[in-house]
């Protein structure tokens, strides 16, 4: 949705120069009040490589999680490997989200990684539920494993979906269903 997301007197933002496309940007949150800068993601580059952790960075929205509290959610690539075929499929999309102190911008969770699947996922919807805690839903390209095929490579099966989920006030996951792919 945006890369700023103002309250009170902070904003988390992702600082990006368009003049600079090795940039490796970090997620954080700057106040206004004191000048202070918190760097809630730090975006390192892999070891041995000029990419990042993270690439494509997107922040979607925050909610108020009472408490004086908020979640922000964003969307991030990272490189997929899997250990059991000792094979890395590339980067995929993935949904994490950060309980921050609304007065003092401070991460309170750390990064939580909210979607596991393997493939993409493109959150479309979040709201506050009456318990304190948040509903997302996101669209998903599932990525499943069908075996090697005729060159001894693996193959895929790409499952599209819609995905329904609400979460409590510590991000923990209370509740997940599926759609068809609208």
């Amino acid at each position: 949705k945006t890369t700023y997301l103002y309250w009170d007197d902070k904003v988390v933002y992702l600082p990006f120069d368009e003049a600079d496309s090795s940039q490796l940007p970090d997620l954080s949150v700057f106040d206004f009040s004191t000048g202070e800068l918190i760097t809630l993601v730090e975006n390192a580059p892999v070891i041995g490589q000029s990419n990042g952790v993270y690439s494509h960075f997107k922040i979607f929205d925050k909610v108020e999680l009472g408490e004086g509290n908020i979640a922000v959610l964003y969307t991030a690539n990272t490189r997929h490997y899997d250990a059991e075929l000792d094979f890395s499929r590339g980067y995929e999309s993935n949904i994490y989200a950060q309980i921050l102190d609304k007065a003092t911008g401070q991460s309170l969770s750390g990064e939580v990684q909210l979607s596991d699947m393997v493939g993409s996922e493109e959150l479309r919807h979040l709201q506050a539920t009456s318990d304190g805690g948040f509903s997302i839903s996101y669209y998903a390209e599932d990525q499943k494993y069908k075996g090697l095929n005729q060159w001894g490579n693996p193959d895929w099966e790409n499952e599209r979906k819609t995905v329904f989920e609400t979460y409590d006030s510590g991000l923990n996951k209370l509740s997940q269903d599926f759609g068809s792919w609208i």
